[in-house]
C-alpha cells in the first residue's frame, strides 16, 4: 500500500512538473499595481494567491489594451488631420475672398481702378460744390438748434404769463 501511495505521489509530481500549465497555476507570482491598473483589472478578480498563470493573463490584457489604445489614437490622429485640412482650406478661402474685396475697394497694382478711387473725387467735388453754392443766409445745424431752443423758451414764458 505504501508503494502504491508513493507511486501515485511520484506520478502526480511528474505530471505536475511535466504539465507546464498546471505548474503555472500553482507557482506564485507578484503582479505590480501599475500593471493591474493599466490592464484595468480589479485586484479582487485575481484571487488571494496570484499565480504565474494570472500574471500571463494580465500580460495578455496589457497587450490587448495597448493595441486598442494605439488604434484609437491613430483614428483620432487621422480624424484630426482631415479636420485640420478642412479648417485650413475654409480659412484660406475666406482670406482670399477678403483680399479680392479689398483689391476692388481700394485697388491694387493689378487693378488701378477701384471703388474708393472713383468715389473719392465725387465726395470732394460734392463738398466743394456745397460750399460754393451755399446761400448767404443759410443757417448751420447748430444755429437752427439754438433758434428752436430760444423759441421754445419764449413759448414757455408766454404760456406762464397767461
Amino acid at each position: 500500500m505504501r508503494n502504491i501511495v508513493i507511486g501515485i505521489v511520484l506520478l502526480f509530481v511528474m505530471a505536475l512538473v511535466g504539465c507546464r500549465s498546471m505548474l503555472d497555476e500553482i507557482t506564485p507570482a507578484i503582479i505590480n499595481d501599475r500593471s493591474i491598473d493599466y490592464a484595468e483589472i480589479e485586484r479582487e478578480d485575481l484571487g488571494s494567491i496570484v499565480s504565474v498563470a494570472d500574471a500571463v493573463r494580465v500580460r495578455d490584457e496589457i497587450i490587448i489594451k495597448h493595441r486598442k489604445t494605439q488604434i484609437d489614437l491613430k483614428r483620432i490622429a487621422e480624424d484630426d488631420k482631415i479636420a485640420y485640412k478642412d479648417a485650413l482650406g475654409f480659412i484660406d478661402q475666406a482670406i482670399a475672398e477678403s483680399y479680392a474685396l479689398q483689391d476692388i475697394v481700394i485697388g491694387s497694382p493689378d487693378n488701378p481702378i477701384s471703388i474708393l478711387g472713383m468715389l473719392a473725387p465725387l465726395g470732394i467735388g460734392a463738398y466743394v460744390g456745397k460750399e460754393a453754392f451755399k446761400r448767404r443766409k443759410d443757417y448751420s445745424p447748430e444755429e437752427v438748434e439754438a433758434i428752436v431752443a430760444k423759441a421754445k423758451q419764449e413759448a414757455l414764458e408766454n404760456k406762464g404769463e397767461k
